[in-house]
């Protein structure tokens, strides 16, 4: 439900819109799909819109001038700066007439974006508190130009773009609901969505370019959550917001070093089982923390196990909170140390991680994830690193550097949808069987190889090579 009720908007402004619920794989692929999204207009009582191109409103035609919305009686009146008043009631549509996407847009002020273009149709209404309340009506595509350009840059790799588009085509279209005077709004609590920016040719070119694939599970269109940074883990939807889901097995717990790596706010603290290779600072600290157990120890000589431990009454954790959730409260050491009579003796330490934050022992200050990582030679990773946003799904900054490694898009939705299914619906693309075709899904493999192996050519890639490894 959205954070205010509006007034019934009229019957015309509802028309076209898909039915409440799940959204069907076959009923998501149709190309004139729209999309209703609420503006972040700072309008109290009135707007003014200016017109590039031919639009229609209740019959009137007109091209160019300045549109004029205004609140009265709980209704809004519509003017044109040449024509007069256009239209009042509950709510008064103008609709665009041109079909070449540069050929008419609206552009108003945007209270978040700044002066910002609009493709499709626009609803002008109220919010129920005396406010306008604007919304554009446009094609899915066109809806994604805005999503894809805002969400990323225009000069972003190509595959980035691409995944984007279609991770965001299907978080939209498991939003699309006609019992709701709109669909989503143009913020990052749904999707950030800038409008109509004509120099973004690469975001168009990408859009266009998988308008036809989707990430479905179960015959379902994905609900693909995204977040700027998951801090080196990604988890599931029920892990973040506590509640089953019939798509919680699309998700996994899963480290994610691509997010780290692409991050500028992560640091990594490697711990090798040999003690006299460990950083100098980790060092004293352990070997304080074994003098605190035993205070005849005078060196450390091995690492030989160490742990995270999740904040949960089961040291094992919960299927909500499983033990390698970050930030893990505390880690477990067990060190061979040495005493002064010449003996070793094996002492298991345990310590707040936070704390290696506090003494000095890893400058990471912006640092709001922690977590220990074990690797594939017996040594351990603790990471310090700081998330953003739900940490559900794609990371941005996880994705993009996998694009510039080389890594295509549907390898980077594999990646961070490892339960979904990709599909390209367009009829070029179907099987024998009239099916949309698959791109095949890499085997999970029981390695902690990184996930993705670069092409060296510019053949498709064998998907069978992807590798995947754990990540919360």
């Amino acid at each position: 439900m959205r954070k205010f009720l509006c007034f019934l908007l009229c019957a015309a402004a509802l028309l076209g819109m898909a039915p409440a619920g799940a959204a069907r794989a076959e009923a998501a692929g149709a190309e004139e799909q729209t999309v209703r999204v609420a503006l972040s207009a700072d309008a109290s009582g009135s707007i003014e819109v200016r017109v590039e191109g031919s639009y229609e409103c209740l019959g009137t035609t007109f091209s160019g001038g300045v549109l004029r919305a205004t609140v009265f009686d709980g209704g809004v009146a519509l003017s044109h700066s040449e024509l007069g008043e256009l239209g009042r009631g509950d709510s008064v549509t103008v609709q665009r007439r041109e079909k070449s996407v540069w050929a008419a847009f609206l552009m108003l002020e945007n209270s978040r974006y700044g002066t910002t273009r609009y493709l499709g149709d626009m609803i002008f209404a109220t919010d129920g508190q005396g406010k306008l309340l604007l919304i554009n009506r446009i094609g899915m595509a066109e809806y994604l130009y805005g999503v894809v350009g805002g969400e990323l840059r225009n000069n972003h790799p190509m595959e980035a773009l691409k995944a984007q588009a279609v991770a965001a085509k299907c978080f939209a279209l498991t939003c699309l609901d006609s019992s709701e005077p709109y669909d989503l709004d143009d913020t990052p609590t749904d999707q950030v969505y800038k409008g109509y920016h004509p120099a973004h040719e690469n975001v168009m070119a990408a859009v266009d370019a998988v308008k036809d694939d989707l990430l479905l599970y179960g015959g379902e269109v994905v609900r693909c959550y995204y977040c700027t940074s998951n801090g080196g883990q990604t988890i599931t939807p029920r892990m973040r917001w506590g509640s089953d889901s019939a798509q919680d097995e699309v998700y996994e717990l899963r480290y994610d070093s691509y997010d780290l790596d692409g991050a500028d706010s992560a640091a990594r603290l490697r711990v090798l089982p040999d003690a006299r290779r460990l950083p100098e600072p980790l060092y004293a600290f352990l070997l304080a923390l074994a003098q605190q157990t035993q205070a005849d120890v005078t060196e450390l000589r091995t690492v030989l196990a160490l742990r995270g431990m999740h904040e949960a009454p089961d040291p094992g954790g919960t299927a909500v909170g499983p033990a390698a959730l970050a930030p893990q409260q505390q880690a477990e050491a067990r060190l061979l140390c040495a005493l002064a009579d010449g003996t070793e003796r094996e002492l298991i330490c345990a310590f707040p991680l936070e704390e290696l934050l506090m003494q000095g022992v890893v400058d990471c200050p912006e640092a709001n994830l922690w977590f220990v990582q074990p690797e594939d030679d017996g040594s351990w990773s603790i990471i310090f690193s700081r998330s953003i946003g739900h940490r559900v799904g794609m990371s941005h900054y996880g994705m993009l550097y996998c694009a510039e490694l080389g890594f295509t898009y549907d390898e980077i939705l594999y990646f961070y949808y490892p339960g979904a299914t990709l599909v390209h619906g367009g009829a070029e693309a179907q099987d024998d069987g009239g099916m949309p075709a698959q791109t095949a899904k890499p085997t999970p493999s029981a390695t902690a190889e990184p996930p993705f192996v670069p092409a060296e050519t510019e053949e498709p890639r064998d998907f069978w090579r992807l590798l995947f490894g754990l990540w919360v």
